[in-house]
């Protein structure tokens, strides 16, 4: 009796050992399963499709015409259109990796760095400051940004616009603390204005068209305007990943050399870009006139390709206010994020 006893006490410690080796612990299981996790921005190992991020605004006119015209096609590159609500969107897509390359205003540059994100701008994708100076459609008498003092003005508090506009009042010897602020979004400002809560703004286009449509206000400065005073050409880019660009090279050159043909293509067919970005806008379920997406591609420029010194000049100060603003703990060296290899090679205008 003592030996079967003995016998099965030996058998079941065998079992007891075989399953503790079999089976990990909770800490063991946390490391496989953290040695199985995808790290940001893993390129995959054939890019394939090249996933391109841009915003449904007028700036989505270069790259709709590098696929309507066929100008990535003719450089071998198989994508996949991705258009989004915003700039921002695209940004934290592209870096995240779900998509490969993106547009947006060249500010971004400034951001990114500041955060660590290897990113670079690999090219321009148009200039262009986008917002006029608004005022309530029973205002006669403005004729200057001096005119406005002691009243009340909505912008987008640490946006594009605000920071450049704050380098249009400097230019003109003003500040902000002359006028009264209403910080919003721009897309509140059409409200603010219809109800009269607001004597003047600066909104940004399409919102400022808007509100231009709807006899809510007048124009009293115009945006080419503050941008020439404020020696902004506003560039918007074009970007990548840096490890995207390091694996892909020849798939960014052909994406650039497609950019700066789409450019050349709409400087001298501004008409048939307009309707093909009218075309676009319906699709995306938007009520957009055809003279409205006339004047929305009008008012941008294509000339520039390459990132050259007025359009660094033009980040440098914007960098300088938005440190002013609170919005940067210091100014980070955003030129090692400006990479003009392939914009270069593929030509400028």
């Amino acid at each position: 009796m003592r030996e079967a006893i003995r016998k099965w006490f030996i058998i079941g410690v065998g079992l007891l050992l075989v399953a503790f080796v079999a089976v990990p612990n909770a800490a063991d299981a946390a490391k496989a399963k953290k040695k199985k996790a995808v790290p940001l921005q893993t390129e995959r190992g054939n890019v394939g499709k090249v996933r391109i991020a841009f915003s449904e605004s007028s700036t989505a006119i270069v790259p709709l015409v590098a696929m309507e015209k066929g100008f990535l096609k003719a450089e071998g590159i198989d994508y996949e259109a991705k258009p989004v609500k915003s700039g921002r969107m695209a940004l934290s897509s592209v870096y995240g990796g779900s998509l490969d390359i993106g547009t947006a205003a060249g500010a971004r540059i400034i951001q990114w760095t500041s955060k660590g994100w290897n990113m670079k701008a690999i090219a321009i994708n148009n200039t262009g400051f986008l917002a006029p100076l608004l005022v309530k459609k029973e205002d006669s008498s403005t004729r200057k940004m001096a005119d406005l003092k002691g009243k009340k003005i909505a912008i987008q508090k640490g946006s594009g616009t605000h920071v450049v506009w704050l380098r249009y009042l400097d230019a003109l010897g003003l500040n902000e603390k002359m006028f009264k602020m209403a910080y919003m979004r721009t897309s509140r400002i059409g409200a603010a204005m219809g109800t009269g809560t607001v004597d003047a703004a600066l909104p940004w286009y399409p919102f400022a068209h808007s509100i231009l449509n709807r006899g809510l206000a007048r124009e009293v400065i115009s945006e080419k305007e503050i941008g020439k005073v404020a020696k902004s050409p506003y560039p918007f880019l074009l970007y990548a990943r840096a490890s995207f660009i390091e694996k892909y090279p020849k798939t960014i050159q052909g994406v650039v050399n497609a950019w700066v043909k789409s450019k050349q293509w709409i400087e001298a067919n501004r008409e048939e870009a307009a309707k093909i970005y009218h075309k676009f806008s319906t699709r995306r379920g938007k009520k957009l006139k055809m003279e409205d997406a006339a004047f929305f591609v009008n008012i941008l420029g294509f000339k520039k390709n390459v990132w050259n010194d007025s359009m660094v000049a033009d980040l440098d100060a914007s960098a300088k206010i938005m440190k002013k603003l609170g919005r940067l703990k210091k100014i980070p060296d955003f030129r090692s994020n400006i990479d003009n290899r392939f914009v270069n090679k593929a030509g400028s205008m």
